[in-house]
């Protein structure tokens, strides 16, 4: 089997466990408000899942430079499908909370270890397109999955959304035995972090950050600005992705990292300005293209720079999620003390200017970057 048919089975076994993550990402809020759940505790019950994904990704990318990959894969994505099980079963707050930690540790370990995979499959000069195919998978997701998991709640309820996730999970699984004769890269030694992918890491770690105040706040500032169909700017960003991520992947193979990095953060700069200053759907999908330029470059070329300069793979995709959720976490937290004093517009706003920061930082020290 050719390395590209087994890279198309993970890719689509992998769009399967995203498609279990999202639709229970996107219905939970509204499950728990359906109990009166206050907004504080439902960002808590969010943070403790994001947490223990962050906490995970180190330790599993460890275990994966031990033992087998697919084994190591096989483990966690159990835990991932047991712990959605239990989403049947109505819980007490601290139950659910243990709940929550535990899938997110299940998710964070076995999405490291498809990408840890992926990596062993991808040959090292296709790496850079390699991982802009394997990232369509998260792309589509973001597409179809909160459209379907809402639709699939309003009209079945929370369960059937729990089930859907369920059977998504053992499809992935099932899937994922197709896949034949994949040469496992040496690892030096096993290492929780990969020290060599700690700055692509940082460096995602400063753009996800922006992309927390996104998911956070987006839809409460719909609201704001009277535009009511807000998952356009979801299902255009991911479309725009899916274009979008293997040409830039190519492309680092092609150009390098640094000038694929600019266009990211530029990108993301200009997606910001447009949605700060957004009055209606028009600004609204600009902002998602701009956005799906800059964060399908900046993940091209930092993930790909993580894995190029390191001589452990697991652990160098550990290093560069531990950077991406960090991101996301970090972001939430900061956007909502900005938007509860300043609003969502000036945050957005600042987010720009953080960005432009970050370019700045970037250009000036490029030489030790790059």
């Amino acid at each position: 089997m050719s390395w590209k048919q087994n890279l198309g089975i993970l890719t689509l076994s992998t769009f399967l466990l995203f498609f279990s993550f999202t639709s229970l990402l996107q219905v939970l809020p509204l499950y728990l408000k359906s109990f009166d759940t206050s907004d504080f505790m439902i960002g808590i019950i969010n943070a403790t899942f994001t947490l223990a994904a962050i906490f995970a990704r180190p330790f599993s990318g460890k275990l994966l430079g031990i033992f087998s990959r697919f084994g190591t894969f096989y483990f966690f994505t159990a835990i991932f499908f047991i712990a959605t099980l239990c989403y049947f079963f109505t819980l007490p707050l601290w139950l659910f909370l243990i709940l929550r930690f535990v899938h997110g540790m299940g998710w964070g370990a076995s999405n490291t270890a498809c990408n840890t995979i992926a990596t062993d499959i991808i040959p090292k000069k296709h790496l850079g397109s390699g991982i802009g195919f394997f990232s369509i998978a998260p792309s589509l997701t973001m597409m179809l999955a909160p459209i379907l998991a809402i639709e699939i709640y309003k009209h079945f309820g929370f369960n059937a959304v729990v089930l859907s996730s369920s059977a998504s999970i053992l499809a992935a699984i099932v899937i994922s035995f197709f896949m034949h004769d994949i040469k496992r890269h040496s690892d030096a030694k096993s290492l929780f972090l990969e020290k060599n992918a700690l700055i692509p890491a940082f460096l995602m770690l400063c753009a996800n950050s922006a992309y927390g105040g996104i998911i956070s706040f987006i839809v409460l500032f719909a609201k704001e600005i009277n535009v009511s169909n807000i998952g356009i700017f979801f299902a255009v960003a991911a479309l725009a992705l899916i274009i979008l991520r293997p040409l830039f992947g190519f492309a680092v193979d092609k150009k390098g990292f640094f000038g694929i990095s600019m266009i990211g953060f530029l990108g993301l700069c200009v997606s910001f300005l447009f949605l700060c200053n957004a009055w209606d759907e028009k600004f609204i999908i600009v902002s998602a293209l701009f956005y799906a330029l800059g964060s399908g470059a900046l993940i091209a070329s930092f993930q790909t720079m993580a894995i190029k300069r390191s001589s452990n793979l697991a652990a160098a995709n550990a290093t560069f999620f531990v950077g991406f959720d960090s991101g996301i976490f970090i972001g939430m937290i900061i956007s909502g003390i900005i938007s509860q004093f300043l609003g969502y517009k000036n945050m957005y706003f600042l987010m720009s200017i953080w960005l432009f920061v970050v370019l700045i930082f970037v250009v000036t020290f490029r030489k030790k970057i790059f």
